[in-house]
């Protein structure tokens, strides 16, 4: 069933945030960082990006209204960013 949850995630999150950077995130993940990696993959990329109530657009507009409240920086600025990572 872990595999299953981490397969799946895995896709996910490929599909969002592309297959480069997530391979670039697990290859530099040491053996303190992979329980993270394999947290976030497993329950934020496949038991919340998954859910039907909101479609990707929607979720990715709430991530960056929430960065924006934590770090105080404008969603244009967040914006930028996220289009620029891709």
């Amino acid at each position: 069933m872990k595999k299953e949850l981490f397969d799946n995630g895995l896709a996910v999150r490929r599909e969002v945030v592309g297959h480069r950077a997530v391979e670039q995130i697990l290859q530099g993940a040491d053996d303190f960082v992979i329980p993270m990696q394999e947290l976030r993959t497993e329950y934020c990329s496949r038991a919340v990006w998954t859910r039907p109530e909101l479609d990707r657009r929607g979720r990715s507009f709430l991530n960056l209204g929430t960065l924006a409240a934590a770090t105080g920086r404008s969603l244009q600025a967040l914006s930028a960013e996220q289009v620029g990572a891709r």
